[in-house]
């Protein structure tokens, strides 16, 4: 599976000490998602602003298309969680 796909979203960056920098609103990020299901693992990665803004990380299913961890990011976007929802993946790890 691998989808590709465009997302408009407002972002601050911040760290444990809290926001860093300026808000960027309405940055357009070109989004990769692919899975190799005989792997059981994939990846997504996150361009924004002609690689500005980006981000990138790993994911990992167990042999059902259940996705059992990812990394690269605190907390993974929802828009990468609706799009492995619609290829048939169990995205419950992420509740």
């Amino acid at each position: 599976m691998e989808e590709r796909f465009e997302v408009t979203r407002t972002i601050r960056y911040q760290n444990s000490f809290g926001p860093v920098g300026p808000e960027y609103k309405d940055v357009k990020f070109n989004v990769t998602v692919q899975v190799n299901d005989e792997m059981h693992k994939g990846w997504w990665q996150i361009d924004g602003n002609g690689g500005e803004h980006c981000e990138s990380g790993g994911l990992w299913f167990d042999g059902n298309k259940k996705l059992t961890d990812y990394d690269g990011t605190f907390s993974l976007p929802e828009y990468i969680s609706d799009k492995l929802k619609e290829h048939g993946y169990d995205t419950s790890y992420l509740v």
